[in-house]
This record gives structure tokens, C-alpha cells and sequence, in this order.
């Protein structure tokens, strides 16, 4: 006889009670959320200790002024847990990157990239990074930036980076996303770069620019449904959502519901935060067999929880 599988909340909100204890003055509780979200399904006797050790090694060969000296090193160190990564070999890995961005003519400067090239280290693992893969970023970069060189930017970079992983040409997957980006438009959302972006997530599923809009029309519709307002600020999370099985309606009402639980415990995140961490625990229900059927060449299931965590890291280092 099987045991019930326990649910992600549950296993977050305990997680998140225990780093807290552990870690009040040593992280601000942003922090200590996006650590439980990583960590939420993720075996560890001493998940606390376990991120500060890794943390501690990405601090060291930091030095005074790399890319993961700052408190984002918790959150990378989380996310490389998850994969059982080395963290000196992902440092290393993150720093060759960003070096290699520069020069492929790719900035390596901003939030974005250094997230970019953390997720491109945690994807290669302790195997180089292909060159072939960096020559695909500066394609389609290229072609972004051609499409809307006012809006591409630093934020485009972590999708930038996932969509250089898969195996469809530059320009049709260019094309796709960008007629993605017009049905969108056509069909009532504003242009921008919230629209952008969301567009570069629906991506990741081989549909057609139809399928992908019909898809995020139905999902956001549902949430009118549920009387809950879908603005800009949460395009991105309904194109996350977009992407997990089920009805439109089911993948709503367990949002809601685990936001509601979310808001219901101290200390209480505010709405925004907590759609955000109630998306990225619907994430780590996805069946990741069937969902790694499902996806595109160049996604895993695994990544897209850590899009969701890259996600909000992002937005903190942008407040800061």
C-alpha cells in the first residue's frame, strides 16, 4: 500500500517555518520564501544548514565583488541542491558564461544575465557548456531585438538563455513567439514588456501562435471568473500556469487556494508575493514525466519552478 503523496504546500510551509527559525538574521524573508518554494519537495535533514554550506562556498569564490557575493547566492545555492550540483563547479560554471557572453558581443552586466548564465550552468551540470548553445543565444537575441529593439533588455535574458537550449531554428522560433505576440495584442493585452515576456514563456510548448494565445486567454479568463484582476505585474505567472496540464479552472481555484493559505500565515506576504509563490508550488505538482513529455526540446520540468524562483529573485534585485 502506497503512502498519500504529500502536498506541496504543506511541505513548503513547513519548510519555510524551519528556515525561518534558522535564518532570521542571516536573510530577509523574501529570501527565506524563495528557498522553501526551490526546496519545498526536496529530501534534506537539515535544509537550512544544507543551502548555508553551498551558499558559504559560492560567497568564497565570489570574493568582494562577483556576481554571487550577494544574498542571491542563497536562492542560486537552493536551486543547485535541487539538481545535485557542486557549488564551487556551478560558480565556476556561471562565471565562464557571463565571460562568454561578452565575448559573443552578449552583455554581461545586470540581474538578468547573471540569472541567465545560472540557469545555463545548472542545465550544463558539471559538463561544459556547449558553444553551440551561445552561438543560438546571440541568434535569437539578435532577432528579438529586431522585433521590439526598444523593450528587449536584461529581463528577456533567463528565457533568452532557456530557449538557446532546444534544438528549433532561431528564426522559426522567433517567428512563433512573435506572432504569439500579435494574436496577443489583437486579442485585447496591452504591448510591453510584460506581454513580451509571457509570450517568450508560452514558447517553450511547441504550439502554434493560436494554440499559445488561446491557451493564456483561457487561463486569465478563468481568473476573471474567480473574480480575481489580471494585470500586467502577473502576465508572466499566467503564462507559467499556462504551461501545467489541466483545465483552466482547476489550475485556478488550486492557485487561489494556496494563496489564500499563503496570506492566512504569519508573517502574511502580500497579494502579489503570494500569487507569485502559490504559481510556483502549482509548478512542482506537474507530473514531471507527463510534463517533460510535454515540453518543448529545450525545457525540462524541472526548470520551470526555477523560472517561477528566478523569477522573483529577479524582481528583488531590480527593488534593490
Amino acid at each position: 500500500m502506497s503512502l498519500p503523496t504529500p502536498d506541496p504546500l504543506d511541505l513548503y510551509l513547513d519548510l519555510f517555518e524551519r528556515i525561518s527559525r534558522r535564518s532570521r538574521w542571516k536573510l530577509n524573508v523574501q529570501g527565506q520564501r524563495i528557498i522553501a518554494m526551490v526546496l519545498a519537495t526536496v529530501p534534506l535533514d537539515d535544509p537550512m544548514g544544507t543551502v548555508e554550506e553551498a551558499a558559504a562556498v559560492l560567497r568564497k569564490k565570489a570574493g568582494w565583488f562577483g556576481p554571487l557575493r550577494s544574498p542571491v547566492r542563497y536562492s542560486v545555492a537552493a536551486m543547485l541542491i535541487r539538481r545535485g550540483l557542486p557549488p564551487g563547479r556551478v560558480h565556476d560554471q556561471v562565471i565562464s558564461i557571463l565571460k562568454r557572453f561578452k565575448g559573443r558581443g552578449l552583455p554581461w552586466g545586470g540581474p538578468g544575465r547573471v540569472l541567465a548564465a545560472v540557469l545555463l550552468a545548472l542545465r550544463a551540470g558539471e559538463s561544459e557548456l556547449p558553444e553551440e548553445v551561445l552561438e543560438r543565444m546571440g541568434r535569437i537575441h539578435r532577432l528579438w531585438k529586431a522585433d521590439h529593439p526598444v523593450i528587449t533588455g536584461d529581463d528577456d535574458f533567463p528565457m533568452l538563455a532557456l530557449h538557446a537550449l532546444g534544438d528549433e531554428s532561431p528564426g522559426a522560433l522567433s517567428d512563433r513567439i512573435e506572432a504569439t505576440y500579435r494574436e496577443l495584442h489583437h486579442g485585447g493585452f496591452p504591448r510591453g514588456n510584460a506581454l513580451q515576456l509571457s509570450t517568450q514563456i508560452l514558447g517553450v510548448l511547441p504550439w502554434s501562435a493560436g494554440e499559445a494565445a488561446g491557451r493564456f486567454h483561457a487561463v486569465r479568463n478563468s481568473f476573471r471568473r474567480f473574480d480575481e484582476k489580471i494585470g500586467r505585474s502577473r502576465f508572466d505567472e499566467v503564462a507559467l500556469l499556462s504551461l501545467a496540464p489541466g483545465s483552466p479552472d482547476e489550475i485556478v481555484e488550486q492557485v487561489l487556494t494556496d494563496r489564500d493559505k499563503l496570506r492566512a500565515r504569519k508573517p502574511r506576504p502580500s497579494k502579489e508575493v503570494s500569487f507569485s509563490l502559490a504559481s510556483g508550488l502549482l509548478l512542482s505538482r506537474m507530473d514531471s514525466t507527463a510534463a517533460a513529455g510535454k515540453l518543448a526540446g529545450e525545457a525540462e520540468s524541472a526548470d520551470l519552478p526555477e523560472i517561477a524562483a528566478l523569477s522573483q529573485v529577479r524582481a528583488v534585485l531590480e527593488a534593490q
